[in-house]
């Protein structure tokens, strides 16, 4: 926002909140403008930075735990990896090894959610014919998550088990939750282990 419309701005709720008799002196309305102290630097931000991919190995069977989510894909089982969650303190991303089962067939995906954008990330698959193998997507981004259509488990995912709201929830508690120690019947939970 330049720094002129400010002015303008911060002049106009000064008229609209004083008696027009006080503003009838043209010098204090020039000296108000010259006061103008709302100015942001934004020299000091530091952008956003995604953390790079560590190797990764497709999950383990005995690592799976089902999620009991309202809205799978329909004829499919969801399950995460538990001992694959990460929460990166660097740039607030969960990751996870995602999994959907129907009947033998197994689909394996590396996801990241970012709670403050409400927003996914498929970064890898498990390769299906040379066993151990994952594929990295060449061509990853960062998608929105939609209450809707086949993604809503996604939207599930964010709300019920790794988000509070815009901040990710510590590993130990989104594990409890998939376990069923925990719910998250509010944004706001004392029972949580807040900024751990």
């Amino acid at each position: 926002m330049s720094k002129k419309l400010l002015q303008l701005i911060v002049l106009l709720c000064a008229v609209a909140l004083f008696p027009s008799g006080l503003f009838a002196n043209e010098e204090y309305l020039k000296q108000l403008e010259d006061n103008a102290e709302f100015e942001y630097d934004d020299s000091g931000d530091v952008p956003w930075k995604e953390d790079r991919l560590a190797d990764l190995m497709p999950p383990e069977n005995d690592n799976l735990r089902q999620l009991a989510i309202d809205h799978p894909p329909v004829g499919f089982k969801v399950y995460i990896d538990t001992t694959s969650i990460t929460v990166s303190k660097s740039d607030s991303v969960v990751r996870y090894w995602l999994v959907l089962k129907a009947g033998k067939s197994r689909n394996a995906m590396y996801e990241g959610i970012k709670c403050n954008s409400k927003e996914y990330k498929t970064y890898a698959y498990e390769n299906k014919w040379k066993k151990g193998k994952v594929n990295i997507s060449k061509v990853a981004k960062w998608l929105p998550i939609k209450k809707q259509g086949h993604d809503y488990f996604r939207y599930e995912l964010e709300k019920y088990f790794f988000c509070s709201d815009v901040l990710p929830r510590p590993v130990e508690d989104i594990q409890d939750i998939i376990a069923g120690y925990k719910t998250t019947t509010s944004d706001f939970d004392p029972t949580y282990h807040y900024g751990q």
